[in-house]
């Protein structure tokens, strides 16, 4: 897996694009691209629901359902509700029809007003783009 640190939370937001797949992929499904992306979601909410409860009105975790056509999956997570290890089990999720898709994981620390951007990370089924501060905050772990 090609993993990639940036230095700061404003070089991820400049390296996210270049990042993902570019978005005539997508277009490239036709309609048939807002149903891939459904199921993505699915997939996405049937394995983070047992582990932490259901998203909608959520404390801890939240899964933004609509629908850009861009195939970037953005959730969000209260760091404590957040474990490296679903970085492996999103990748395997990006297998078949949903290769070229991406998942945007924003961890934060708390949903309030004033909660704290901590840093940030994308997915892919070959590789990971992190923001530095998230990285130090898991100590490596990312």
């Amino acid at each position: 897996m090609i993993r990639t640190v940036t230095k700061t939370e404003e070089e991820f937001w400049q390296q996210l694009e270049g990042f993902t797949s570019s978005r005539s992929v997508f277009d490239a499904q036709g309609e048939e691209h807002s149903n891939i992306d459904f199921r993505l979601a699915e997939k996405i909410d049937d394995y983070l629901s047992p582990k932490l409860g259901k998203w909608e009105q959520s404390d801890i975790w939240f899964h933004n359902i609509d629908f850009y056509g861009d195939g970037i999956r953005s959730l969000e997570f209260v760091a404590d509700s957040f474990s490296p290890a679903y970085l492996r089990d999103f990748q395997a999720m990006l297998a078949g029809e949903h290769s070229e898709f991406a998942i945007l994981c924003k961890v934060l620390t708390n949903f309030s007003d004033t909660g704290t951007r901590i840093g940030s990370i994308a997915i892919r089924s070959d590789r990971i783009l992190v923001s530095y501060p998230l990285a130090a905050y898991f100590s490596g772990l990312i």
